[in-house]
């Protein structure tokens, strides 16, 4: 009788084969990675009495799309996973400072878009440039309408909605970029006095005003009051400007490029301490008072994106200290010092002679 011969694999060779079979099964494969910053040099001019304060960018809404449209982000800049792992391909990275929709009062909405091509292996930075992406208008309503058209009210209006402009508003309203209309409400009917296109970024500013004539009706002009319009006051997103001194900020992104520099303001979030050559302590408590550890944002916990900082002793140590000052952690700072290459094993900064923390 005969029987079947048996073919036996080697115990070593079968371990080698399922080894190589769940790795290739559990780890995904041919990946690249997307980091994300603010880049600190982008200026928009704005004017004082627009924005009362300048945009947190932790606070901005971040998506990020496939090629198809699909988002597989949505949410707070500051919450967003870092590095994100993505399939090679094409997205769309968009952040806005607000959920603007429809016109509003004071609400300039600033933020860019992009798109990224994400490589295997390979880690990609998108910097964002972020500017106003909205309009805005406001009205100088002299006494001379008022008193020839007592009973008219102003609405600014573009395809997404109206606002009425009353006599003491001073505030600019806010637009998406396109055709914007004036329009007098007078005895229940509506009539166009001015349609302005507006680009993103406009800042406009128009005199309104009416004469008497009986023989023709009202007479109402309308002009473009240049002196009311963006010419001066710029500050950057992210910081620069703001550190209290004239001249130059960088964000910690732009820092960490900018080995030897002295005597610079850097701007970034308090997001540890406790550090060694090789690693970040990102959770309290902290017990050395003689450093922090500074990011882009304040959830980062990627110690490759964030830069050390030495506190001198004296007012700088005892007022940024973590150990010590726990509430400072995921606080914005200002920092007036030199940039090191390598203090706790990463770019640094050194000798710091001014301060501000937000």
């Amino acid at each position: 009788m005969r029987t079947k011969r048996q073919h036996f694999v080697p115990m070593a060779l079968l371990s080698l084969l399922l080894a190589s079979s769940c790795n290739e099964w559990l780890t995904p494969l041919g990946q690249g990675e997307l980091t994300f910053s603010f880049n600190p040099d982008v200026r928009s001019m704005i004017t004082k009495s627009a924005v009362s304060a300048i945009p947190d960018t932790n606070n901005f809404i971040l998506k990020v799309s496939d090629a198809s449209g699909k988002a597989l982000y949505e949410g707070l800049y500051s919450s967003v996973p870092e590095p994100m792992s993505l399939d090679p391909g094409s997205y769309t990275v968009r952040a806005v400072s607000n959920a603007f929709s429809k016109p509003d009062f004071s609400i300039p909405q600033f933020g860019d878009e992009q798109l990224v091509v994400i490589k295997a292996g390979e880690r990609t930075d998108v910097s964002l440039n972020c500017v106003r992406m909205n309009a805005g208008i406001r009205l100088k309503i002299a006494s001379s309408f008022i008193e020839n058209c007592p009973s008219a009210v102003l609405f600014l209006k573009n395809s997404a909605g109206k606002l009425m402009y009353s006599y003491r508003e001073s505030r600019f309203a806010y637009f998406a970029p396109g055709n914007v209309s004036l329009v007098m409400n007078e005895d229940g009917a509506d009539k166009v006095l001015d349609t302005r296109l507006m680009d993103a970024g406009d800042m406009l500013t128009l005199n309104v005003s009416a004469s008497s004539k009986s023989s023709v009706g009202k007479g109402i002009s309308i002009g473009v009051d240049t002196t009311g319009n963006w010419i001066t006051d710029s500050y950057v997103i992210g910081g620069p400007g703001n550190g209290g001194s004239s001249g130059e900020t960088l964000g910690v992104n732009d820092a960490r490029n900018a080995i030897g520099k002295t005597g610079v303001w850097v701007t970034g979030y308090i997001v540890g301490g406790d550090m060694s050559s090789s690693k970040i302590k990102f959770t309290g408590p902290f017990s050395s008072q003689t450093h922090v550890a500074i990011a882009g944002r304040s959830s980062c916990t990627d110690r490759d994106m964030c830069m050390s900082v030495q506190l001198n002793k004296g007012d700088i140590r005892d007022n940024l200290n973590i150990a010590s000052n726990p509430s400072n952690l995921g606080r914005k700072v200002y920092v007036k010092g030199d940039i090191v290459a390598s203090y706790y094993g990463i770019p640094g900064i050194q000798n710091i002679t001014e301060y501000r923390i937000e």
